[in-house]
């Protein structure tokens, strides 16, 4: 698997060197069929998402973890800077699963540790990360998919493709809303423009991304290290609205390939993680539309006539 995507990659990359080549350089108009796209948040926007997952998780060959998952998340724009990137307080309000392991059949969990903890991150047009912090305390955390679920607001790097174009983005993050440390990735992303659909009520952009990664989740209790080290195959199709330029839709299926480190001085454990994963825009608002006051309106005066 490892080899294919590599040299899916390295293929890839020869056919974008030589486009480049090909193509003028700065002021190259936008061709007829180009679209452009970025995160267009504005101060007040609260965004709700109703999110939907499956998990099958194996370590050392015992017997798989089974969950399905919802759960529903908020992302409150608390700012947007005078350099035009936003702040963003993130929380899951809700979380529920269904789990089987082995002779453990459906078993219903109604909450989660993560639930109502705020995490802040910085960002700019295009989804890149500046900051970012955990507001709820300094407690070891990791949310209801682990520390590597495929996260909602990443760098499209690019903000202008024509239909069926291709672009790669290597990026650092660190996602605090999947953990407390956040979990650190080191990803390359292969995406591709694939055009408009109608979907939810609204029209949206779509872009395809296949995505290879490194993750590390690492924290310390006591003289004790816990971490855990993974490998990362991801595919996905993001949809982002053409009116609001929020994120509407986003479907991800990911392998992750993991060893795990107990803190005990034993070898690392090893094991998988298979994820997919909606992510659905189910509410979209401004809270200071909603609580700015009525003004009066300006009608013209009438005028009495004197007898």
């Amino acid at each position: 698997m490892k080899i294919s995507v590599l040299v899916f990659f390295i293929s890839f990359v020869s056919i974008f060197a030589q486009e480049q080549q090909d193509s003028t350089f700065i002021n190259e108009p936008l061709k007829k069929d180009s679209l452009c796209f970025k995160y267009n948040f504005k101060q007040g926007d609260l965004l709700k998402y109703l999110v939907v997952a499956h998990d099958s998780i194996m370590i050392d060959y015992d017997k798989p973890l089974i969950k399905s998952r919802t759960q529903e998340l908020e992302i409150r724009v608390d700012s947007v800077l005078k350099n035009g990137h936003f702040l963003l307080n993130y929380k899951i309000t809700s979380a529920k699963s269904i789990e089987s392991h082995g002779e453990e059949t459906d078993i219903v969990k109604t909450s989660h540790p993560m639930v109502n903890k705020e995490i802040k991150f910085e960002i700019d047009s295009l989804g890149k990360r500046y900051s970012s912090i955990f507001l709820s305390g300094s407690e070891a955390l990791v949310g209801p998919g682990g520390a590597f679920e495929p996260n909602l607001i990443f760098n499209l790097a690019e903000s202008c493709k024509a239909i069926n174009e291709s672009w790669i983005d290597e990026s650092k993050d660190t996602l605090v809303e999947n953990s407390n440390p956040g979990s650190v990735i080191d990803q390359m992303t292969l995406f591709r423009l694939k055009g408009t659909i109608d979907t939810l009520d609204d029209k949206a952009i779509r872009i395809d991304l296949m995505r290879s990664s490194k993750g590390k989740f690492r924290y310390v209790e006591g003289n004790q290290i816990y971490a855990i080290k993974n490998a990362i195959n991801q595919w996905g199709l993001f949809d982002i609205s053409t009116t609001k330029m929020v994120p509407i839709h986003y479907y991800s299926t990911c392998e992750q390939k993991l060893k795990i480190s107990l803190g005990n001085g034993e070898p690392y454990k090893e094991g998988k993680h298979y994820i997919t994963i909606f992510y659905t825009l189910i509410d979209y608002s401004n809270i200071q539309a909603k609580n700015k006051p009525l003004q009066k309106a300006n009608l013209p005066k009438k005028k009495i006539k004197k007898k």
